[in-house]
């Protein structure tokens, strides 16, 4: 029996924004920004949390999307990794700097 479903972000401490440089963080954003506005470092991260989903145990998860919408274009179309995390119950995001780490994975 197939189950379609539609979630949203609901709160602040479930989407984070960070800046790398100079750094800076927030649970309290309007909307995220995400991207690479220099060649050295991706400037931009955001974390989205889906809260209140429950998946049975053993199901399957034939399909999944996420939509994102551009809300400002410059230069060149950005290169852009989607990460995801295997949890019960996933943590809220924390209001430090270190909640969302530095090149690599997202960490929580």
């Amino acid at each position: 029996m197939a189950i379609t479903f539609d979630r949203q972000v609901s709160a602040s401490p479930d989407d984070a924004s960070r800046r790398l440089a100079p750094d800076w963080f927030s649970t309290t954003i309007i909307y995220a920004s995400v991207g690479d506005l220099s060649d050295s470092t991706y400037d931009y991260r955001a974390g989205l949390r889906f809260a209140n989903v429950t998946i049975p145990h053993g199901a399957t998860i034939v399909t999944a999307y996420l939509t994102l919408k551009a809300r400002v274009l410059t230069g060149t179309i950005p290169a852009s990794t989607l990460e995801g995390e295997a949890a019960v119950d996933a943590a809220a995001f924390s209001t430090a700097v270190t909640t969302m780490g530095g090149p690599g994975p997202l960490q929580t």
